[in-house]
């Protein structure tokens, strides 16, 4: 007896709800509209404190914790949008880096590139 062909596959990717009190930030002058990845340095008051960071497209936040650290997001366009946890009195985040589909063939795989070759960090600070 022959066996019908299996059906095909749907992956279903729920996407995280940015919330309406998150501020949004432009990367554009930071990162490439070819980035995959960006690479955002934190430092956040005080170490109880503490940083979430949505981007579009996203299935989850990246979240920073008070002090200072280096973490990578997944970019897709170029906004972020921000939102402190409660007890974050204050906080910093530049874009350092990025990292995006080598140009040349898709299958050579990823190229990470440092802003600091490029321009200048970009900052985003508390008002």
């Amino acid at each position: 007896m022959d066996m019908p062909p299996p059906l095909a596959q749907i992956q279903v990717v729920q996407v995280l709800e940015i919330p309406s009190d998150a501020k949004k930030i432009s990367v554009a002058k930071a990162v490439p509209p070819t980035a995959i990845f960006a690479f955002l340095r934190a430092n956040i008051e005080p170490d109880t404190g503490g940083l979430l960071v949505y981007t579009p497209g996203s299935a989850e936040a990246v979240e920073f914790g008070g002090g200072e650290s280096t973490k990578s997001i997944p970019i897709s366009g170029s906004f972020i949008y921000l939102k402190p946890l409660t007890g974050t009195n204050k906080w910093n985040i530049w874009v350092v880096g990025w990292t995006e589909q080598a140009q040349v063939a898709p299958d050579v795989g990823v190229e990470t590139v440092s802003a600091d070759e490029h321009a200048l960090p970009v900052r985003f600070q508390t008002e």
